[in-house]
């Protein structure tokens, strides 16, 4: 890999870890508010509802299921386009790809994370909580590396380089 490819990666790394940052604490600022609205209001602002917790868990844990499964099928479609049509700048694709798949998962833990936190503040249930803290360290796992974004972006060019391979092309 040439000193240009590794300054490439180093600048794509740097950006994906200010976004990962970006969406790791804004619900981590938000549950600081929310128990801070909640000890100060000596409880929470819709207290003896266990219905809406249990709707909410319900509403957020699909969004946690599935960034398991919606970003590599997102990244195995467009990486399969872009072995259709081979150019040069399908290293650029790739990239886009890798990053528009990262960000996706991202968000739908940001997304569940703030469901369970709007139900903390309302009810008060420590639980969600939990489920919030579950959601930024299912974020923060996904942290990029410039070995392993370097090592997924050779595999993506050999099997660029010999298309008839059926190989997988996840993360």
């Amino acid at each position: 890999m040439s000193q240009d490819d590794l300054s490439y990666l180093n600048r794509t790394v740097f950006t994906l870890r200010i976004i990962l940052f970006a969406l790791v604490m804004s619900p981590a600022i938000f549950a600081g508010i929310a128990v801070f609205i909640v000890w100060n209001q000596n409880g929470p602002l819709a207290p003896n509802n266990d219905l809406l917790t249990w709707v909410l868990i319900a509403c957020a844990a699909p969004m946690l299921l599935l960034q398991f499964v919606l970003p590599p099928i997102v990244l195995n479609a467009t990486c399969r386009r872009i072995m259709t049509k081979p150019t040069a700048a399908s290293v650029d694709s790739l990239m886009n790809a890798y990053r528009s798949h990262l960000i996706i998962a991202w968000s739908m833990c940001e997304g569940a994370a703030f469901t369970v936190l709007i139900g903390y503040m309302l009810e008060g249930n420590p639980v969600m909580l939990g489920i919030a803290g579950v959601a930024i360290m299912l974020m923060v796992l996904r942290l990029p590396t410039v070995n392993g974004l370097a090592a997924w972006l050779e595999r993506q060019r050999d099997l660029l380089a010999n298309p008839q391979s059926d190989e997988l092309r996840t993360y």
